[in-house]
């Protein structure tokens, strides 16, 4: 569970860069592809060495699903019909962790541990081909927009100030 968490996290830093400069749906091809190639190679794995890697392999690409999304709807939205939309997509993300152990435990008890990633392959090669036929690109790639990891983090930080100082005023003025 903490290389996923920790894949997970890594990721966030990552696909938002990549989508902004390549665009959002080729940057969801490689990232479900890739998605649904650790899936099956957790369902097959020999040990417990490979399945930890593959699942921290795996959580660096499930997470390019979320940044995506909410990059679509900044790119779709704004004001309050953003705020309903990204208030939908807060509610899935909450809902999956109620539902998805339930499911997870049926899948254990009946078909074994390995049903739960070929399940997860599956759902995700559907989520592709969906993705595939109804999704349009949302962002133009923009080759101006830097990958290079030292200015992506020097941005990141400049938030982090930002967010700081904010946070500062606003609790001097109550």
């Amino acid at each position: 569970m903490v290389c996923f968490m920790i894949g997970y996290a890594s990721g966030q830093l990552t696909w938002g860069p990549i989508t902004d400069r390549f665009g959002r749906k080729p940057p969801l091809y490689i990232s479900l592809s890739l998605y649904v190639l650790f899936c099956c190679g957790c369902a097959l794995s020999a040990g417990i060495g490979w399945l930890i890697g593959l699942r921290a392999a795996q959580a660096l690409c499930a997470c390019a699903g979320g940044v995506v999304a909410r990059a679509i709807v900044r790119d779709l939205f704004s004001g309050v019909e953003a705020a309903r939309v990204y208030a939908l997509q807060m509610m899935a993300v909450a809902l999956t962790p109620m539902f998805a152990p339930i499911a997870g435990g049926y899948l254990l008890v009946f078909f074994g541990w390995r049903a739960i990633f070929w399940t997860q392959a599956a759902i995700a090669a559907s989520v592709l081909l969906c993705m595939h036929i109804t999704l349009r690109e949302t962002h133009k790639p923009s080759p101006a927009a830097t990958l290079h990891l030292g200015r992506t983090f020097q941005g990141y930080f400049s938030l982090l100030k930002e967010d700081r100082k904010s946070t500062r005023l606003n609790s001097s003025h109550t």
